[in-house]
């Protein structure tokens, strides 16, 4: 009897070592996967570990990041950060990861944040997740202005049945506005899986509400690279492209609520490489195609098509250009790249005719909210410009993309004070935004100036969402409905919010400041303990005005924790010291570095910080902390400011 209980808690034991062994394989080989960023695989893993270990917790770390850089873009990342905090484990690239995750969700400010900290983490970085880094940092630069600003578009996503959890790209009209022609990859035999291919569908608009989508089977089936539409001759024909002997674009005609079987446009196209991203204007002599990615040009002239050359003018360059759409005056072009200027993958341009020089005008980016740090494709407008149709894979798009239909709306001025209730005195540097209830990838936003100042232009006759933010704390949340009677210029709107003294920092962020290595570890509001004299931090979230000693809104979080610790630490007298790189001449550097450091002085002063503990130094281009060869790592560091303990 002894024997066998000798036994079974002989096997209980070795089984509890094999399982807790598993448990570590699975969780090693869903790092390697995760770190490969195969999040679809992991989601799987994710399940299958859940299955296995019902009471573990430590895969949820890669769940939650997985979920939310791919179909979960816009939940809940509350749940990720408790978890962080609870386990104590952080990741060494979890502020790259937590960086993608705000910066996927549009929220720029915490996304430099993280990405900055990650930078700045003393831990072994690969070239290519430091390229990719500095990559999300240039895009949040050049995104923050045009969502900061947006166009008079108001752009909403069409509802669930039009678009599915598959792919819906290259909208066409079709009976004005209440019929719409498009692709999608949704399998219509079995709608729970995607196909390989793309099938064309027809909605109807009944009122509010769209039909089920018909899939127009008669027409065949097309990859992504040929799932391209046009609807013309007054709603009589159907366009597209076939890849099939060659290649070719292809013709239906409608009669009696049916398609015909496809026909050859015309056959001295065929082979001329007339690729699936094309336009043909009304009268049907005008062909605008893509090429070797540029865009190209044939018209019908005496019966002939002239012999396909690049549009003149700057419309193409050495980048991708795509989905091509001309308006129906003739004289713009729209379409998508993925050139430099953009915010983020494709986004949509617009180019004028100059009937004068016979060419196209150099291509102006359509800003936000038509275009995101996403890709943003297939645009067509109505005859009017006023309105019209985009496919896209922005924020809430429930599947890899979505149709979204935009018009053009008035904006009016909201103006008004943000005051902190703690000390009755303005609210500076706090972010006012506006969410739209409809349209849910627009933030109408802008930041108090020093009286507590703000003005955002929002919609007129439209409902919103209302949040005052600072540092990516939300202090007030409620809702407001916007109308401006034709009689009054605009609306006043003041906000009364409780400030904290002083926020804390958020956990798992690397230092702001650049210093010694052995003062890597300490923490600005631990300066005054730690730091004795000649010991200094460098400050890096200082910003002014190019070639100005004015300081910009988004330093005030930071000029705001060093005078918390000045007041915590009322013996601590400092200098502040002003660099700059090596452009320009040692006289105007020093200037400069002067004026700077004197204007992060005077801010404290206003704050109620004793001058007697403050000196203002310019030190110019003399004390480098890089090379002056390089902007990133060289100059862009070396422009700064930094605190030295004197006393």
């Amino acid at each position: 009897m002894m024997n066998k209980f000798v036994f079974v808690l002989v096997f209980l034991c070795i089984a509890q070592v094999s399982n807790a062994q598993s448990k570590r394989q699975q969780l090693k080989k869903m790092g390697t996967v995760f770190y490969q960023e195969d999040f679809k695989e992991i989601l799987d893993m994710c399940v299958q570990f859940q299955k296995e270990h019902p009471n573990e917790t430590d895969h949820l770390y890669y769940q939650y990041i997985a979920e939310m850089l791919t179909f979960d873009r816009g939940g809940d990342i509350s749940r990720l950060l408790e978890f962080e905090a609870s386990k104590g484990k952080t990741d060494k690239f979890y502020n790259y990861w937590l960086g993608r995750i705000h910066l996927s969700r549009y929220e720029f400010e915490d996304a430099r944040e993280h990405l900055q900290a990650f930078l700045e983490l003393d831990v072994y970085k690969s070239a290519i997740i430091m390229r990719e880094t500095r990559d999300m940092l240039k895009t949040i630069d050049k995104a923050i202005p045009y969502y900061n600003d947006p166009d008079e578009y108001e752009v909403e996503r069409l509802p669930e049945g039009i678009n599915t959890i598959y792919s819906e790209i290259s909208p066409a009209f079709f009976n004005g506005h209440e019929e719409l022609i498009f692709a999608s990859n949704r399998n219509p035999k079995d709608s729970h899986h995607e196909a390989e291919y793309y099938t064309i569908y027809h909605s109807e608009k009944k009122g509010s509400l769209w039909s089920d989508p018909a899939p127009l089977i008669v027409l065949g089936t097309f990859s992504y690279e040929n799932a391209k539409v046009e609807v013309l001759n007054n709603d009589n024909r159907l366009y597209f492209y076939s890849s099939k002997d060659g290649g070719n674009l292809m013709y239906s005609e409608y009669d009696k609520n049916s398609w015909s079987l496809p026909r050859e446009f015309d056959s001295k196209l065929k082979n001329r490489h007339v690729e699936s991203h094309f336009f043909i204007n009304d009268q049907e002599n005008y062909v605008l195609f893509v090429k070797n990615k540029d865009i190209w040009e044939t018209r019908l002239s005496n019966g002939e098509w002239t012999i396909p050359q690049r549009i003149n003018g700057k419309v193409n360059s050495i980048y991708e250009e795509e989905s091509p759409f001309l308006s129906h005056s003739g004289n713009i072009l729209y379409f998508s790249s993925d050139r430099p200027s953009s915010m983020g993958g494709y986004d949509v341009y617009r180019s004028e005719f100059d009937s004068t020089r016979m060419e196209w005008k150099e291509a102006v980016n359509m800003g936000f909210p038509i275009n995101t740090i996403d890709n943003d494709i297939n645009f067509e407008v109505t005859p009017s410009d006023q309105s019209g149709y985009l496919s896209s894979n922005r924020l809430h798009s429930v599947g890899e993309y979505d149709l979204y239909y935009f018009h053009k709306e008035d904006k009016i001025p909201v103006r008004g004070v943000v005051t902190d209730l703690n000390t009755g005195r303005p609210a500076r540097g706090v972010e006012v935004r506006f969410l739209p209830v409809v349209y849910e990838d627009e933030v109408f936003r802008n930041t108090t100036n020093e009286k507590g100042e703000f003005t955002v232009n929002v919609f007129n006759r439209e409902k919103f969402e209302t949040e005052i933010r600072i540092s990516g704390e939300t202090l007030y949340r409620g809702e407001f409905e916007s109308y401006i009677p034709t009689d009054k210029p605009d609306l006043n709107l003041n906000f009364e919010v409780r400030v904290p003294e002083h926020l804390k920092p958020k956990t798992n962020y690397a230092t702001l400041y650049q210093g010694a290595k052995e003062d890597s570890d300490v923490d600005l509001e631990m300066l005054g303990s730690k730091f004795r004299g000649g010991r200094k931090a460098v400050i890096n979230n200082i910003y002014f005005d190019f070639q100005s000693a004015h300081i910009k809104s988004e330093s005030w979080e930071v000029l705001s924790r060093i005078y918390v610790l000045m007041l915590k630490s009322s013996d601590l007298v400092v200098e502040i010291g002003g660099h700059t790189d090596n452009i320009g001449t040692h006289e105007y550097n020093m200037d400069l570095s002067q004026k700077r450091a004197e204007s992060v002085r005077q801010y404290l002063i206003n704050e109620g910080v004793s001058p007697d503990r403050l000196k203002a130094v310019g030190y110019g281009e003399l004390l480098p902390l890089a090379s002056n060869d390089d902007e990133e790592n060289g100059r862009e560091l070396n422009r700064r400011i930094e605190i030295r303990v004197l006393e």
